[in-house]
């Protein structure tokens, strides 16, 4: 983005989150813990930063990570979701691994790829 300066722009906590689940699915006792915070929310931060960014606001003040349940967290986890572009996301980057670095015969590679946009 245009204009975008991390150390201004970005959030001002790292992405080391405490091990805890994402969220629990189920109902009462009988949950299971989904995820773990400690892998970090990159996708929901990068997209974070972004949003405010495009609505010019400002990021929060806070230097350490939210905590699972807060508001803050919940949209940075949305926004992680948001950031897997399911359904086609996961098998877009799977059949990028497979693909070669650069053009081979009649396969373009990664880098074409990149390129284009694609």
């Amino acid at each position: 983005m245009p204009g975008f300066v991390p150390s201004t722009n970005g959030l001002h906590f790292p992405n080391d989150f405490v091990p805890e689940p994402l969220f629990r699915l189920g109902v009462g006792r009988a949950s299971v813990p989904i995820g773990n915070a400690a892998h970090g929310l990159c996708g929901g931060m990068v997209f974070a930063a972004r949003d405010l960014f495009e609505y010019r606001l400002q990021a929060p003040p806070d230097r350490t990570p939210p905590r699972r349940g807060t508001r803050l967290f919940r949209y940075l986890l949305g926004r992680l979701f948001a950031s897997f572009d399911l359904p086609a996301g996961p098998l877009r980057y799977w059949l990028w691994q497979i693909l070669p670095a650069g053009d081979r015969f009649a396969v373009r590679g990664v880098t074409w790829h990149s390129i284009q946009g694609h």
